[in-house]
């Protein structure tokens, strides 16, 4: 199977991700009907002549917008190694699960809302009331102005990658990030400005930033380049930019030295992050596996513990050594830690399970069901 990406593996995450992402949607939902209803409401408390001339459904869709592109900071769980372990470790790609997030919040999340909008528009032009007629008639779909772009981009941009950065206190972060970005953006076109002829001549160069191409005021072929580049150029290298720095944000947060727990020996748990390297395709038959030197750096633990998992895991003749090459991965590597895991598994895991259940009083048919009904909300 390919390391990278798979498709019956996706697809299977995306089964296994189902009801998060339904649950996600109906959060949504809720957010985009509460924004209507303090529009409308904010209609109501301005009074009739208010609504008459001016009305919050102009910017709706805008408010919307916002929460769209915020919303990998608000919906998802902090995405943390003690957090997100078992996230981390489910047997698909780094690359699969940052596509599950992209598609979610790209092309899903977005989609939804537009026909959400399109659902309330229609629901309250069939109120009856005047007032909601005429608040429906107004709203309007997801429009950006060319000079908006870079601004948009910039806060999607910053919510993506301060979901896969931070651990804590991710929406302010994420927002910390925005505004330094934006202060940044606003320093370098200020600065490039004041080189321009037009700047020194009569300081419209800024005006033209933001009102070109609809603009009385003459642009010398240098300044029309740097204008384009801001409003077209630029968005494009910071959305490129921000998805690839969050794929190797999430990859490295795979890669993060392990929590080890205090009651299983250390080289013990270095073979099961080992196994589950193998099992997630990470590490591929009869390919060098990572060096001893390399893991204990990796996991931060001392090198001759790695070794000790190494040889446990040569003595399963899982992986094998090369002189002067390393150690590599067996060609029937996954089927042997199967073996290896499903034998623990009812060895010991399962042992403790019955143990529990006894001391507890429960019964095999009480598991039987259960399992049945995790099995049903899993399909």
């Amino acid at each position: 199977m390919n390391a990278t990406f798979n498709l019956k593996r996706f697809l299977l995450l995306e089964q296994y991700k189902r009801n998060e992402t339904g649950r996600h949607l109906l959060w949504s939902a809720a957010v985009v009907s509460f924004i209507c209803i303090l529009c409308i409401l904010y209609d109501i408390n301005r009074g009739g002549s208010y609504y008459g001339k001016h009305t919050s459904a102009t910017e709706f869709s805008r408010y919307v917008l916002w929460f769209i592109l915020m919303a990998p900071c608000l919906l998802e769980t902090n995405f943390s190694k003690h957090s997100s372990t078992l996230d981390i470790l489910l047997p698909a790609s780094a690359f699969e699960k940052f596509l599950h997030i992209w598609i979610k919040y790209l092309l899903l999340l977005p989609l939804f809302c537009s026909l959400l909008i399109a659902c309330l528009k229609g629901l309250l032009s069939l109120s009856g009331s005047e007032f909601l007629q005429y608040f429906a008639t107004h709203i309007t779909m997801f429009r950006i102005h060319n000079t908006q772009i870079l601004t948009y981009v910039i806060l999607h941009a910053s919510a993506f990658i301060g979901y896969f950065a931070f651990s804590r206190q991710v929406l302010l972060k994420s927002f910390t990030i925005f505004v330094g970005s934006i202060a940044v953006c606003i320093g370098i076109v200020t600065f490039v400005a004041s080189l321009m002829p037009e700047a020194r001549a009569d300081g419209y160069w800024m005006d033209n930033i933001a009102t070109w191409p609809h603009t009385s005021y003459p642009l010398s072929a240098g300044a029309q380049a740097i204008v384009t580049f801001c409003n077209y150029a630029a968005p494009i290298s910071v959305l490129l930019g921000s998805w690839a720095s969050s794929y190797f944000l999430l990859k490295e947060k795979q890669l993060q030295p392990l929590h080890f727990k205090t009651t299983t020996p250390i080289y013990q748990q270095i073979v099961d992050f080992c196994f589950s390297k193998i099992l997630t395709r990470e590490w591929r038959a009869e390919e060098r596996v990572v060096s001893v030197r390399e893991l204990s750096t990796q996991l931060a633990v001392n090198s001759r513990t790695v070794l000790k998992a190494y040889e446990y895991l040569q003595t399963e003749d899982i992986i094998y050594p090369e002189r002067g090459m390393g150690f590599y991965l067996s060609k029937d590597a996954v089927k042997k830690v199967m073996r290896i895991q499903k034998k623990e598994f009812f060895e010991n895991q399962l042992a403790d399970m019955f143990r529990s259940m006894e001391l507890l009083g429960s019964s095999i048919e009480e598991i039987t069901e259960r399992y049945n009904k995790l099995k049903k909300d899993g399909s």
